[in-house]
């Protein structure tokens, strides 16, 4: 699963390059400038939009292996602690406390442990990646529309000359 996060990752980067449009076109420029801007900030909104959805889609998935693995954890640390309750209390002649026989159980469930709480991180992983590649998204929504501002603007100002 670990290969979500190197995907995602991938995303992100991918978004960022295509967050970087320019500078938005000038007072002076021209409508087709304008409109020309306009419909090249709508092509990457687009596609980071496109690269949103597949990182929900893998987010989700990682959230789903993590909770999986999560209750995989916890059924084996109750069948650990089932089988060390019915362990004799003394065994080769010493006796073992509450907290060893809870030592023990942990012991035995170790690898579960570990497994659950990397899919954790990586579902976090992929959860941050995601928040990340929407502000990408609603920074080229705010950019395109200044860009509709600046184009309405342009119109007004043209209307007023005739």
């Amino acid at each position: 699963m670990n290969t979500a996060v190197t995907v995602v990752t991938g995303y992100l980067a991918e978004a960022r390059t295509l967050r970087e449009v320019g500078p938005l076109p000038g007072v002076a420029a021209s409508p087709v400038d304008v409109v020309g801007f306009l419909v090249d900030v709508r092509a990457r909104q687009d596609r980071v939009e496109e690269l949103l959805v597949q990182a929900i889609r893998l987010r989700a998935a990682a959230q789903r292996a993590a909770a999986q693995l999560s209750a995989q954890a916890d059924d084996a640390w109750d069948t650990a602690v089932r089988r060390v309750r019915s362990a004799p209390v003394q065994s080769g002649g010493e006796y073992s406390s509450a907290r060893e026989r809870h030592a023990e159980a942990n012991l035995a469930i170790l690898d579960q442990r570990h497994a659950a709480r990397t899919a954790t991180d990586i579902a976090h992983r992929c959860d941050e990646i995601a928040d990340l590649i929407r502000l990408t998204h609603r920074g080229l929504d705010t950019t395109r529309a200044d860009a509709h501002a600046l184009l309405r603007t342009l119109a007004f100002e043209s209307h007023l000359e005739r």
